[in-house]
Formats: C-alpha cells, structure tokens, sequence
C-alpha cells in the first residue's frame, strides 16, 4: 500500500513539471496503451493547472474516468460473485470479501477524484 501511494505521488510530481500540451499528449499515448490510470492521472493535472478545458480534453478526462471506474466495477461483479459462491470455504470467503472490498476502496478514491477534478474545472469556469 505504501509503495502503491509513493509511486503515484512520483507519478504526479512529475506531471506537475509538465505543461499542458505534454500532459494532453501522453494522456492520449496512454490511452492508445489501455493505461487509463495513467490517461487520468494526466487529466487530472490538466485540469488542475487551471486553464478552462477544450471538448478534446474534456472528452480525455470523461474517457480516462469512465474506462478506470468500468474495470474496476467490472473486477468487484467478479470478486463478489466468488465471494457468494465460496459459502461454508471461510477462508477463500474471507480473502473474496478482502480483495472486494479493496476494490471498493479504490473505486471509493477515483469517485473522490472525479469530484475533485470536477471542483477545480468547475471553479476555473466559473473565474474563481
């Protein structure tokens, strides 16, 4: 847990040092990539740089978001329906309804991040 949050604060420092257009830029390599953490990640610093964003990058960020929090729906329909089946096996019960609820954990955290991103493009539309 501790590595997983040092590398995306790396990660996110070194997406403060990049400009818009780079950021916009490896948003879209990451996408071609299938990395959509990376493709959010990158997003989400465009959107806290401030400036108001185009339809492009707006269409970036809701694509970043939608395929991020899809896999990870998609994972915990999965765990969860180990989890029912593995009734009277307490063990694997128990390791099912863990991982489930770190998976809910996460999509907890993306969910934050959206309102967050949503806080700062609202704020910069609206000149604060």
């Amino acid at each position: 847990m501790a590595g997983e949050y040092l590398f995306k604060r790396r990660h996110m420092q070194r997406n403060i040092s990049m400009d818009k257009n780079e950021l916009v830029q490896k948003a879209k390599l990451a996408e071609q990539a299938e990395r959509y953490d990376d493709m959010a990640s990158c997003m989400k610093s465009v959107t806290e740089q401030g400036a108001e964003l185009s339809n492009e990058e707006r269409n970036l960020l809701s694509v970043a978001y939608k395929n991020v929090v899809g896999a990870r729906r998609s994972s915990w329909r999965v765990v969860s329906s180990i989890e029912q089946k593995t009734e009277g096996a307490e063990k694997k019960q128990q390791m099912a309804r863990e991982y489930r609820e770190k998976i809910e954990t996460e999509l907890r955290d993306i969910c934050n991040d959206v309102l967050i991103v949503r806080f700062f493009s609202t704020a910069h539309a609206c000149g604060a």
